[in-house]
Parts: structure tokens; C-alpha cells; sequence
């Protein structure tokens, strides 16, 4: 699924929702959403993390 905020065709890897919106967003849009005050969440986390990088070790680790 690609974001569906930017339209760069960036993969959606999460979930953007408040009370008049929802939908699935990249990372950067993520970023953004938060800094903004938006709740957020990992879309697929088991698929999210299997890139390498910090995030995807807490997921796995939270997973166990």
C-alpha cells in the first residue's frame, strides 16, 4: 500500500486516525503526524520489521 498522504509512492508502513481522518501513511508523514499531535501506529508490524534499523528491533523485541 502506498502512502496515501504524500503520493511519492513511499510504502505505508503506518496508520494516521483522529476523529476525522484515517489513513495509511510512510514514515515521514508519520513523523509529521506526531509532531502534530496525531495518533499513530505501525501498519503490519511483523512485516515493518523485517528492515534493518532500530524501530524494527523494538517491534520484534515487543513481539516476543
Amino acid at each position: 500500500m502506498r502512502c496515501q498522504r504524500c503520493l511519492k509512492g513511499d510504502e505505508a508502513h503506518h496508520r494516521v486516525h483522529s476523529e476525522t481522518l484515517d489513513m495509511a501513511v510512510c514514515d515521514t508523514c508519520a513523523d509529521e503526524a506526531r509532531g502534530l499531535g496525531l495518533a499513530t501506529e505501525v501498519l503490519n508490524a511483523f512485516e515493518y520489521a523485517s528492515d534493518d534499523n532500530e524501530l524494527s528491533a523494538r517491534i520484534r523485541d515487543r513481539a516476543r
